[in-house]
């Protein structure tokens, strides 16, 4: 069933990464780090890990957000979906 959820750019804080690799850790909560209010980029959506383990990687839709979906720092994505059942990380990095 598609589903809805929004794409946040939040300012960096080393506080939210502990091995120091310039990427926020999993588990680490990064809303208390403000927005990025100009942040307008072209994201690639990506799964990153997926449960059960040993599970398939299904497909995710949509792979990539326009930079000009972003307003104020945040670009709202409708109608996703993922064809695998269980539970998934999804990742956005900048194309």
């Amino acid at each position: 069933e598609p589903f809805d959820f929004d794409v946040t750019a939040y300012r960096y804080d080393s506080a939210d990464d502990g091995d120091a690799d310039g990427v926020m850790d999993i588990g680490s909560d990064p809303t208390d780090n403000g927005t990025t209010p100009a942040f307008a980029a072209s994201t690639q959506l990506l799964i990153s890990s997926i449960t059960p383990a040993g599970g398939s990687v299904g497909a995710f839709s949509p792979g990539t957000i326009a930079a000009g979906a972003f307003a104020a720092g945040v670009a709202p994505v409708t109608s996703a979906s993922y064809t695998e059942v269980g539970s998934m990380v999804l990742r956005a990095t900048t194309t």
